[in-house]
């Protein structure tokens, strides 16, 4: 049976644009976005949906100007990320494709040393499974084939401390929840279903390919492979081989 996740990793007042921000939770940090225009803010609210919040102290803060060609005259790029990697500018007439770009780059030394990870999130109420793979190996198809549980299909956080909690972020269709990680799983089409345990050395060499490493900052480096080392002792890796039907679920979920 399916039950519906939780979504009680934040307790924040009803989404408000005001004096020219907008807050976005993103698993726990919460990114202060500033722009004159208030049409793209909200065209930035309705991308972020229901991560977006109020009421909470922001981590990172993002000025977005629609100058994109004194931007591009200046740095010859659409964003900047200043020193410290806590603030940004991006240049945008309309969309948010810049910002969603400039927000993966800062997100995972900004977390560390939790994880920022590839995968879709489903859960069954209890616990988080974790679906990676690489492009086309079926992390949207196994979301879609179960919207009750889903929570995100393209990116989620590993947030660690007394276990691991798993949380969602709103890249691409996503709602807020957290639950603690139960499994994760690495994706292949199969003519069967067939879940099949991972050693915990070659859990970490499949794994790591699936996170976004904050490749600039060499000691954080070391601490989340850390991260990753004890979520892979700790946590069951499968690889999942699975025809795109319902009966899959029994098959991810039965015997842990």
């Amino acid at each position: 049976m399916i039950r519906n996740p939780r979504t009680d990793h934040k307790n924040l007042a009803p989404a408000v644009i005001s004096d020219g921000r907008l807050l976005i939770d993103l698993g726990g940090t919460v990114v202060e976005v500033r722009s004159g225009s208030g049409s793209w803010l909200s065209e930035a609210h309705g991308r972020y949906g229901s991560f977006v919040c109020d009421g909470a102290r922001p981590e990172i803060t993002i000025t977005h100007t629609g100058d994109e060609a004194e931007m591009t005259a200046q740095h010859g790029c659409l964003s900047i990320v200043h020193p410290g990697g806590r603030s940004a500018e991006v240049a945008a007439r309309r969309g948010t494709d810049v910002l969603d770009g400039v927000l993966r780059t800062l997100l995972p030394s900004v977390i560390a040393p939790d994880l920022m990870v590839h995968g879709a999130l489903l859960s069954d109420g209890d616990r988080g499974l974790l679906c990676c793979g690489v492009s086309g190996s079926g992390k949207s198809t196994i979301a879609a084939l179960f919207p009750e549980a889903a929570l995100c299909d393209e990116m989620v956080r590993l947030a660690v401390g007394s276990g691991v909690e798993v949380r969602s972020l709103p890249f691409w269709q996503a709602r807020p929840g957290s639950v603690p990680l139960g499994a994760v799983f690495i994706l292949e089409h199969g003519a069967v279903n067939r879940r099949t345990p991972m050693a915990v050395s070659e859990a970490i060499q499949e794994l790591r390919r699936h996170i976004y490493w904050p490749v600039e900052h060499p000691t954080l480096m070391r601490k989340l492979f850390e991260t990753l080392a004890d979520v892979c002792r700790n946590i069951p890796i499968y690889r999942l081989a699975f025809r795109p039907e319902p009966s899959v679920w029994t098959t991810m979920t039965d015997g842990f």
